[in-house]
């Protein structure tokens, strides 16, 4: 007895064909996800990057309390910024300010990396239209009753967008404890 195998007819050609399809299909995307989880990875450490550059910067300012903030009955004012000659949303940066002439100078680094990126304001704010802030509006106790505070915003920035790198931006408040005697103007 002779038994011939019965012929498939390219079945399993088919079959293979359908297989390696699909697989190609998943692979295929497999990479669309993973190039787009390395993008996503990728702004997020830009975001960090800028975020921690920005407050760096005021951290640096407020290294310096008596060069960068002077007290003065003048309150409601920029006091120092950078660069000069700024306009508000101006291209390449989009801080929120003007800056007419530059009065801080950015911190040293490599090739001046952060020269043509970063913003800095500081601006000297008013309490209810007073140049300075009463003890009292805090808490009175016997030590903060013979001072009263200056109150100072910083805002700094980090703004990468023309070349895809990220944009932060901090803003910071701070306030500087003047002594206060009776009767002795201060200023």
């Amino acid at each position: 007895m002779n038994v011939t195998p019965p012929r498939q007819q390219g079945a399993a050609l088919a079959t293979a064909l359908l297989f390696l399809i699909v697989l190609t299909l998943l692979g295929i995307g497999a990479l669309r996800e993973a190039r787009l989880s390395l993008r996503m990875a990728a702004n997020e450490s830009y975001r960090v990057d800028a975020l921690e550059t920005s407050q760096s910067l005021v951290d640096a300012l407020l290294a310096d309390v008596d060069a960068n903030f002077p007290v003065t009955q003048q309150a409601d004012v920029q006091l120092a910024c950078f660069p000069g000659n700024l306009t508000a949303d101006a291209a390449p940066l989009h801080a929120p300010f003007a800056c007419g002439t530059a009065t801080l100078t950015p911190p040293d680094t490599p090739n001046d990396a952060l020269d043509s990126a970063t913003y800095v304001e500081i601006w000297r704010e008013a309490v209810n239209g007073e140049a300075l802030i009463s003890a009292a509006s805090i808490g009175t106790t016997e030590t903060t009753a013979r001072v009263r505070y200056a109150r100072f915003r910083i805002t700094a920035g980090l703004d990468r967008a023309p070349v895809g790198e990220g944009v932060a931006e901090v803003v910071q408040g701070v306030q500087i404890a003047v002594p206060a005697v009776d009767g002795v103007n201060l200023f």
